[in-house]
């Protein structure tokens, strides 16, 4: 049995490493790109497709949290259909070194359009500009006062009325058929405002995975073709041959986080099982959650952290605070410097683990390197996280495996059962709502660990302490800096 996990271990890490190597490879290929640096320090990537003459050019905005990374499918595919991208970061997010509020994003999409006009690579005089979300709102404030852009495209905006001034130009407005029912309204109310505008819904898609859909580069391309002149004979499609390698790895996580899981069982400190979770566990969480929220609205976390993740961080640290409370009552021990300082370093060391296996999904989905400032932003997060998830897995990861397992896995549903209902009533902003698919997704990779570091260990504090430090990072990473 042994010898079956060494060799299952064996082929996890040549499989991760083989994808890896070729994901890194089909990133540095494709449509010819380079980094670029525009004025006021915006981070920006150039797309150039294969043309005898200088083609018309996009610049792309993304959306709330997300960076130029998470639009490159799409930039990469207009590139394929002729089109130069310029994709930049807006200010506090991706590569960007400065805060969310330091700047408008029109004026970052107006730099985009500067550094175009002043290309000898493209044709300054047959320029576009691209949004989503979040992007879409600076697009729409962009074009308002800048008569350059010949198109306007906008994914995914619930505003329904134009900024006064000039009404965009060659307006198309796209959203995904399961995207929330304000983008819809605000996506036909804005079309009709403005004349000649063409809103298309895009099958099967939502906020986010919009980005991915063919039919989102066809609609999109053919506007384009249409306003520029340009003859197509077939329709443009999503072009990104990083997209199936990067599947294929995603396939081989869950068995690497296992593995990662064994070792770190294995390595860290030893606890008896414990008795299993009850009721009163559940709801002492359930408690916690509902007090936490109202307190999370009066501490108003955004000015701090940042809106958004910013308010998720609080609200888990003061529902941990509440959790201790009825534990104060008693004497507690104290374990030892040594078993904390493995603790730590384990749960530290686990999380980098976790980036470093997480990373070459960063060049398909969002940047996961961390600059100074989000580093930085992680140490703040991770012990004010730390007070809810080592409490939280201290208390129902205990008893047999498969019993740990089921309580922890329901834990984390009431947390997201309880960020959704936040969403619903206010306490939370809408972005959170659009990251808790996310969430779940971490929380699974999360139970992956604790199953086999559970195994090896029966160490559900081991599990929290590392849960907390990969959140952190991974919030820190993404979260628009505040």
């Amino acid at each position: 049995m042994r010898r079956a996990g060494y060799l299952l271990a064996a082929i996890v890490l040549l499989g991760c490493a083989g994808s890896a190597w070729t994901l890194l490879a089909r990133e540095r290929g494709g449509p010819r790109h380079r980094d670029v640096t525009l004025a006021g320090d915006v981070p920006a990537t150039f797309y150039l497709p294969d043309a005898g003459e200088p083609p018309p050019a996009v610049v792309v905005g993304h959306g709330y949290s997300g960076d130029r990374v998470t639009m490159s499918s799409l930039s990469r595919s207009l590139a394929e259909a002729g089109y130069a991208v310029l994709a930049i970061d807006f200010a506090g997010h991706g590569a960007s070194p400065r805060s969310s509020a330091a700047v408008d994003g029109a004026d970052e999409l107006a730099a985009g359009l500067d550094w175009l006009e002043d290309s000898a690579e493209v044709d300054p005089d047959r320029l576009a500009v691209l949004g989503h979300s979040m992007g879409a709102y600076a697009v729409l404030e962009l074009v308002a006062g800048d008569p350059r852009p010949s198109a306007t495209v906008v994914f995914g905006s619930s505003r329904s009325t134009p900024f006064g001034g000039r009404e965009p130009p060659n307006l198309l407005v796209l959203a995904g058929e399961n995207d929330s029912s304000s983008v819809h309204s605000g996506s036909r109310a804005l079309a009709e405002r403005v004349d000649g505008a063409r809103v298309a819904e895009i099958e099967g898609a939502n906020h986010v995975s919009i980005l991915w859909f063919d039919d989102t580069v066809a609609e999109t391309v053919a506007w384009l073709d249409a306003v520029f002149g340009i003859q197509r004979e077939t329709p443009a499609e999503l072009v990104d041959d990083r997209l199936g390698v990067a599947l294929l790895y995603f396939l081989f996580l869950p068995v690497a986080f296992a593995a990662l899981g064994a070792l770190a069982g294995k390595l860290g400190p030893r606890r008896s099982a414990g008795a299993p979770a009850t009721l009163r566990t559940f709801a002492l969480l359930a408690a916690a959650l509902v007090v936490a929220a109202p307190v999370v609205a009066i501490v108003e976390p955004a000015g701090f952290f940042g809106a958004g993740f910013g308010d998720v961080v609080v609200y888990l640290a003061i529902a941990g605070a509440l959790i201790c409370l009825p534990q104060l009552r008693g004497t507690r021990s104290v374990p030892p410097t040594a078993t904390l300082t493995r603790l730590a370093a384990a749960g530290l060391g686990c999380a980098v683990a976790m980036f470093v296996l997480l990373s070459p999904l960063g060049a398909v989905l969002h940047r996961l390197v961390p600059t100074l400032q989000r580093a930085l932003l992680a140490g703040l997060m991770t012990p004010l996280l730390g007070l809810f998830f080592v409490q939280l897995q201290a208390s129902v990861r205990r008893g047999s495996l498969v019993r740990s397992t089921s309580a922890s896995a329901a834990a984390h549903f009431v947390v997201l059962l309880g960020l959704t209902a936040g969403v619903v009533l206010g306490v939370f902003p809408g972005v959170v709502g659009l990251a808790l698919p996310l969430l779940a997704g971490v929380f699974g990779l999360v139970e992956v660990f604790g199953i086999t570091a559970y195994a090896a260990g029966r160490n559900g504090v081991l599990v929290g302490v590392v849960e907390s430090f990969w959140v952190a990072g991974l919030a820190a990473a993404v979260m628009p800096l505040p």
